[in-house]
């Protein structure tokens, strides 16, 4: 979850990499080209995702949808506030994907102070975070998607 946004993010979105716009509440779901078998067929709602970025920071996310196929009756709109993406980035990069029946989105939501910088001790880290999440332990899920 390290995409910089550069110039396709929809208009008002105040973060420039996808991670931040999750932190700050502008990106609440990911959209895949095909269905990764494994890891994403495994997540249900309620499930605790960790997303990490090339700088090292993590986060944990708790799935709100599971993954579901992306289909032409899409709402373009509310995909891209979902994504923080703009609408001619869709056009541009999304819409084809759908078209050959590719498209998956996953759909969740910021666990509030989850968030842990790569220069945290190692005791903050996010494997140590988890912890304090004892009824969603069984629902963890480790990965970079």
């Amino acid at each position: 979850m390290w995409e910089s946004y550069e110039d396709n993010k929809r208009e008002g979105i105040a973060s420039e990499t996808t991670l931040d716009a999750i932190v700050n509440g502008e990106r609440t779901a990911t959209t895949r080209w095909k269905h990764i078998e494994g890891f994403y067929d495994q997540m249900k709602k309620g499930d605790l995702i960790e997303f990490h970025d090339n700088a090292g920071r993590s986060i944990l996310v708790r799935v709100t949808k599971a993954i579901h196929k992306l289909t032409d009756d899409l709402d373009v709109d509310e995909w891209s506030k979902k994504e923080g993406w703009s609408i001619e980035y869709f056009e541009n990069n999304v819409l084809e994907h759908i078209e050959e029946g590719e498209a998956y989105q996953l759909e969740y939501e910021y666990v509030e102070g989850s968030y842990v910088n790569p220069e945290a001790p190692s005791r903050s880290r996010i494997t140590d975070i988890t912890i304090s999440y004892k009824k969603d332990k069984d629902n963890y899920k480790k990965g970079t998607p």
